[in-house]
C-alpha cells in the first residue's frame, strides 16, 4: 500500500505528464485514466479523492470488480 505522500506524488506526476508542452511527449487521456485506476488499485484514493487506507483488501477488490463490470457493460 502506498502512503498518502507517495500517492500525491504519483498524482502530480500524472498531471505534469498530461500538460507537457510538446504534443508527442504528452500522455493520452486513456493513459491518464489507466494511471488513476492504478492509483485506486493501490488503495491510495477513493471516489472523491480522499486518502483511504482503512478499507480491507477484499473490499477494495470487490469495488474494482464492480467498477470493471459497469465499465464493460457500458462500453
Amino acid at each position: 500500500m502506498l502512503s498518502a505522500l507517495q500517492g500525491l506524488l504519483m498524482f502530480i506526476d500524472i498531471l505534469n505528464e498530461s500538460w507537457e508542452y510538446e504534443a508527442e511527449a504528452r500522455i493520452t487521456a486513456g493513459t491518464i485514466y489507466e494511471r488513476f485506476l492504478r492509483l485506486r488499485q493501490l488503495y491510495v484514493i477513493d471516489d472523491v479523492g480522499h486518502v483511504n487506507e482503512a478499507k480491507t483488501r477484499e473490499e477494495r477488490e470487490n469495488e474494482v470488480n464492480k467498477r470493471n463490470e459497469i465499465i464493460s457493460t457500458v462500453v
